[in-house]
């Protein structure tokens, strides 16, 4: 059995929830009402990147060749990773469609376990700060929020 020792990952503000008023102000509340009752359980630990996104992965032949940034990798939380890398971002031109996202977590679950409803909860919590990013991008916010809806849908919630 592989023993990995590191730290923890660092504290970030994209692991809390903003308090209610910046969910006020992006009209937002039915996600803070979400992210208020269905905080996970308990944490699912690991190894992670803590900054897996399309921009840190290098791409060769069409095969991931390298991924870069570690500065945040650590013992974290493997749901809030794989939200992370699913996020659509600001000027991202994948990963834009429920489908896709479906896809990605299909084949991350081919490798390894993951608790879905967790990853819901991380994904709507990262949409909500990322919403207020992209606000300048024509689009991105409602094409986000529906990405969101979907997500949370697929709960049951």
């Amino acid at each position: 059995m592989l023993q990995i020792n590191c730290k923890p990952v660092k504290d970030r503000k994209f692991f809390h929830v903003p308090d209610k008023a910046y969910f006020e102000r992006n009209r937002l509340v039915f996600l803070y009402d979400y992210l208020n009752f269905n905080r996970p359980m308990s944490v699912n630990q690991c190894f992670v990147h803590g900054d897996c996104h399309y921009a840190n992965i290098l791409w060769k032949g069409g095969h991931i060749s390298a991924i870069l940034d570690y500065e945040l990798a650590g013992i974290g939380n493997i749901e809030f990773d794989i939200a992370w890398a699913c996020l659509l971002r600001p000027g991202q031109k994948f990963l834009n469609s429920k489908e896709e996202i479906d896809l990605f977590l299909r084949g991350y679950s081919n490798k390894g376990a993951f608790d879905y409803n967790n990853f819901a909860f991380y994904y709507a919590l990262i949409g909500s700060y990322f919403y207020s990013i992209g606000k300048s991008e024509k689009g991105y916010g409602e094409l986000l929020i529906n990405l969101i809806s979907d997500v949370i849908r697929q709960t049951g919630h």
